[in-house]
């Protein structure tokens, strides 16, 4: 299941190249590398699961240390797959 989102577009700017909780990824605009987390197609058919993500997204990207990624995004796609986007 989690294999269908290899090569997946998120948000019309960036594709997801590996399997994981993680993603690595291009900014198909900028060419720039970028991670990407989703949460899983099966538990974001439930919104519960949905809102809870991008809460715990929401409070992670308030955190800023020079040994932590940068969040870029946060929200849904096109497809209303919740994702969040960290620097490369």
């Amino acid at each position: 299941m989690i294999g269908d989102l290899i090569g997946k577009i998120i948000a019309g700017r960036f594709r997801e190249t590996e399997v994981g909780d993680f993603y690595r990824g291009t900014n198909l605009g900028t060419g720039a590398p970028v991670t990407i987390k989703t949460l899983a197609p099966a538990m974001a058919i439930d919104q519960r699961y949905v809102d809870r993500f991008l809460r715990d997204e929401n409070a992670a990207a308030a955190v800023t240390h020079p040994n932590i990624l940068n969040n870029l995004e946060i929200g849904l796609d096109d497809h209303g797959t919740p994702h969040s986007v960290y620097e490369g």
